[in-house]
């Protein structure tokens, strides 16, 4: 047999070789042996006898019984291939993939494969190909034909997820910085819908690449819009007008960049980007609006004229030009107050553009401000030349002839030009009423202002308006009586507003009597009931009236019941108030003006009319004690007169002269600022807790610069313990420790112990008496009620403290509310013996039956001891004089500011005339009763 093969071989008969070798194979004993000889004849019949399709039937049936069989895989590969069999091609791609143990057979295999499936057609198709990709990948990660093939599925497909994991990849299997950019851009562009953050990093490593990559600049531009990230905004726009080389295009992303940064509140930047704009492209219109804005906004007008002026020369389009050279003169005109520069800008925009209209008008109206009306007429000549229809230049021109040329034969001729078009014009009817008046015209001067009073229609401020000019022009002409009906008729219409009070009141008196003015003002009033008025402006009409009524016609009682009727309707204000007030004065009616200027410096203790006023009452009632101490508020307020400051010193009583025992705890809660109860709660806890407070809060005698044997004791011959004892009497306390020091601060403060201690620097007895009485008497004041403990530890301190008095009994009481740690040490430091836990566990109870807010009523211990510590030294000057030496007045503000600035000093004066004040007062022997 193997003969024959031979000789048959050598003889080249493929069809008698191909036999012998199907015989052999059928006869070989050895498989492996047969495969390879029916193998070969299979190859024969397929290479030689053009019998393709029975061969790869005979090697398929090889493949089948030894699937490992490398050689009739390849041998079957080049069949399909040649015989364009592409499902058997595949299918034999993926035997070969699947048997192939070197790598690169088998991705070669898998990509033969992936390659035929993409000349392929079908649903299936590229879920196969991205089956394939995925084998190729896993042995392969950077195949390049595999990231491709991929790519393009991602777009047949719209797969984003599958984009980005394939640009990702490519990330990793290229090193050129142009193609790395490339694939980091499209990976952004692959996340932008999904995760906006993740893209905007993949556009910024883009950049590190390639800086100056247009897609990844503008990818990165719109990523960072979407997550408002300002600055990657400003950096994107910025990144790409550096290298546009469309100057437009670049103005318009600096414009862009610019708008962020305004945005954010970075005004600097802004105005740089927009200057950079426009410096880049000077006729681009919006980068020039931008500037301006901008540099106004920053008070910058000198600059931004330099900015416009070379914008204006750089232009290249004459629309720009002129606008650029008309925004220069605005600006010169406006900011820069200087018309001649403005004059020379505008021009400018004129020679740009000679028949510019805006310009011509613009350039005339600056010429009539800088009162060059000549140039003006003719400017404005040329406009109605050019546009004859134009209507304001038209009476433009007309008041310029009539009002500063005196030309009214062409001032007639451009208000009947304005009269065509708008016959009801009411500027032109005004000037043309005050040309006839002037010509005494009278026929037709009554004619005109009958037309402007149907021109202002049923607007009660344009009929006003039109009877303030015509009673003007009438003025003009001579006739005051003329024009005092038509101020009056205005005033009818609009009570103070607007110019036709002022011009009535021109002529009240000799001319006009004042009844008029008060019908005037009555009609008014009557008149606005139907209307929508401003309850300010209407509150003004009626204080204006009821001073006519009072002070012109001697008419208090009606002047009295017209501030009634203003309160009713526009609600109490100061002003009304006051004037009611001072009403009650003016009608005898002195008690109860007393009790309305007490109101008023309660409710308005800035105003010092309410002051003068109440002062006024006590002098009145004969009352010089009273009157004395009302002074004092008006020292304190800065507005004093000469005669007031010296009635404030006139005071009857020193200071601190008060019956011993007339400001004890009961005559303290007559003025309290707080609640009562909350008072006489917390007074008997801290009354109980003396001895354990003043242990827990020793006296720091180095920050006072003393020591404990420094005390001045009772009745001992020093000049503040003999004030304090004298106090004490009208304090009622039993005693106080004193202590002079040389230490920080100019107020006198409050130690606790039993007794508590008095710390007094030492420059309090240099003061005047008044405010060393002040001072002292704070304290005390705080003593005597059994509140001071709240002087020294603060509204904070104080809630902790009482919290701490109350957890022995209620273990979880303002659980929260404390640093809890800091309310364990001072619960186990207040902890009271056992001899007088009984007194305490009863005042606890009190307290915990009503327990205060300390945040809210621990500042009104300190506001009740200062109206206390005012009242006993007799003159609240001195007593803000003190306030200020304690720190409780910063600078030395007056009247308002004073109120405005020191809530205290507010309290102390709101409280010093009222009538609980006054009975404190009486009581304790200062004033008579």
């Amino acid at each position: 047999m193997d003969a024959l093969i031979r000789v048959y071989g050598a003889q080249q008969d493929h069809k008698e070789l191909a036999s012998m070798l199907a015989l052999a194979a059928e006869d070989a004993g050895d498989p492996r042996l047969a495969l390879e000889a029916e193998l070969l004849a299979a190859t024969l019949r397929a290479e030689r006898l053009n019998r393709g399709e029975e061969a790869a039937a005979t090697i398929e049936s090889i493949v089948d019984r030894d699937a490992q069989n490398i050689a009739a895989l390849r041998t079957l590969e080049t069949l399909y291939v040649d015989s364009e069999a592409i499902g058997p091609l595949a299918r034999v791609l993926t035997r070969q993939a699947d048997v192939l143990a070197h790598r690169e057979g088998r991705v070669a295999a898998l990509v033969a494969r992936g390659r035929l499936l993409e000349r392929a057609e079908g649903e299936e198709v590229d879920g196969a190909i991205r089956s394939v990709c995925t084998a190729v990948l896993a042995s392969d990660p950077t195949n390049e034909w595999a990231l491709n093939a991929l790519a393009r599925v991602a777009d047949r497909t719209g797969d984003g997820t599958l984009r980005a994991d394939v640009e990702n990849r490519f990330t990793q299997a290229v090193t050129d910085d142009n193609l790395l950019a490339d694939h980091y851009t499209k990976l952004g562009d692959a996340l932008g819908t999904s995760n906006p953050a993740a893209a905007l990093n993949a556009y910024r490593a883009a950049l590190e690449h390639a800086p100056e990559h247009l897609s990844a600049i503008r990818g990165m531009a719109a990523m960072a819009a979407a997550l408002g990230d300002a600055a990657t905004m400003v950096d994107a726009y910025r990144r790409e007008a550096s290298w546009r080389r469309d100057e437009k295009a670049s103005a318009q992303l600096y414009v862009q960049s610019a708008a962020v940064l305004s945005r954010i509140g970075d005004l600097e930047g802004a105005i740089g980007d927009s200057d950079k704009a426009l410096s880049t492209y000077p006729d681009h219109e919006e980068a020039a609006t931008q500037l301006i804005a901008f540099m106004l906004q920053a008070n910058k007008a000198p600059q931004l004229i330099e900015e416009l002026s070379q914008a204006a020369h750089a232009a290249t389009t004459i629309k720009r030009k002129v606008a650029l050279w008309r925004e220069v003169g605005k600006l010169h005109a406006e900011r820069g107050h200087d018309l001649g520069a403005a004059i020379s800008a505008v021009r400018r925009a004129l020679e740009a553009k000679s028949d510019d209209m805006t310009t011509i008008l613009q350039l005339a109206e600056l010429h009539g401000r800088d009162k060059q009306h000549d140039e003006a007429a003719e400017l404005l000549a040329r406009a109605v030349a050019i546009d004859d229809g134009n209507v304001d230049a038209h009476l433009k021109l007309a008041l310029l002839y009539g009002e500063h040329l005196d030309e009214p034969k062409k001032a007639h001729r451009h208000i009947d030009r304005v009269l065509a078009a708008r016959p009801q014009d009411l500027e032109a009817l005004r000037l043309r009423l005050s040309l006839q008046l002037a010509a005494k015209e009278r026929d037709a001067a009554r004619k005109t202002s009958e037309q402007l009073l149907e021109a202002a229609g049923d607007d009660d401020q344009m009929r006003a308006w039109a009877l303030v000019e015509i009673g003007r022009s009438e003025l003009a002409s001579g006739d005051s009586k003329a024009a005092a009906e038509a101020f009056h008729d205005a005033v009818c219409l609009v009570g103070l507003q607007g110019e036709a009070a002022s011009a009535y009141g021109k002529l009240l008196g000799d001319k006009e009597p004042w009844d008029r003015y008060a019908d005037a003002l009555s009609a008014y009033i009557k008149n606005s009931k139907s209307s929508n008025v401003d309850k300010s402006e209407l509150a003004a009409v009626y204080l204006e009236l009821a001073r006519v009524q009072h002070r012109r016609l001697d008419k208090a009682v009606d002047a009295f019941r017209t501030i009634e009727q203003g309160v009713a309707r526009c609600g109490a204000t100061p002003e009304l108030e006051l004037r009611q007030a001072e009403l009650l004065v003016a009608t005898h009616q002195h008690n109860d003006a007393l009790r309305a200027f007490q109101a008023l410096t309660a409710r308005y203790p800035q105003h010092h009319e309410t002051w003068r006023g109440l002062l006024r009452v006590f002098q009145q009632l004969g009352r010089g004690a009273e009157a004395s101490i009302t002074a004092s508020a008006l020292v304190a307020l800065g507005e004093a007169s000469d005669a007031e400051r010296t009635l404030a010193a006139e005071r009857t009583l020193r200071p601190g002269a008060a019956r011993p025992g007339s400001f004890a705890a009961s005559s303290i809660r007559t003025l309290s600022a707080g609640a009562k109860e909350d008072e006489e709660a917390v007074a008997g806890l801290f009354n109980a807790l003396a001895d354990p407070l003043g242990k827990t809060y020793p006296i720091p005698f180095d920050m006072y610069g003393v020591r404990k044997g420094d005390r001045i004791k009772a009745r001992q011959p020093h000049p503040v313990r003999q004030e304090v004892d004298a106090l004490c009497q009208i304090f009622a306390i039993e005693d106080v420790d004193l202590y002079v020091h040389a230490g920080m601060g100019g107020d006198v403060t409050v130690e606790l112990g039993d007794p508590p201690s008095l710390m007094v620097p030492a420059s309090v007895a240099d003061l005047p008496e008044a405010q060393r009485i002040f001072l002292l008497s704070r304290p005390l004041a705080a003593i005597a009620a059994g509140l001071h403990p709240v002087l020294k530890l603060g509204p904070e301190e104080t809630g902790l403290v009482l919290a701490a008095a109350v957890r022995r009994l209620v273990p979880n009481f303002e659980d929260g509310h404390h640093d809890m740690d800091r309310l364990a040490i001072v619960q186990d430091r207040l902890s009271p013996s056992w001899f007088g836990r009984g007194k305490v566990d009863e005042a606890v109870q009190r307290y915990y039956a009503q327990p205060v807010d300390t945040a809210t009523w621990g500042p009104t211990v300190k506001q009740t001891a200062t109206r206390v510590a005012a009242i006993l030294c007799s003159d609240v000057s001195a007593a803000m004089d003190g306030l200020r030496i304690a720190g409780d007045i910063e600078g030395n503000a007056k009247g308002e500011a004073l109120v405005a600035s020191s809530a205290i000093a507010a309290d102390t004066l709101r409280n010093w005339m009222s009538e609980r004040a006054l009975e404190v007062r009486r009581l304790a022997g200062i004033v008579g009763g």
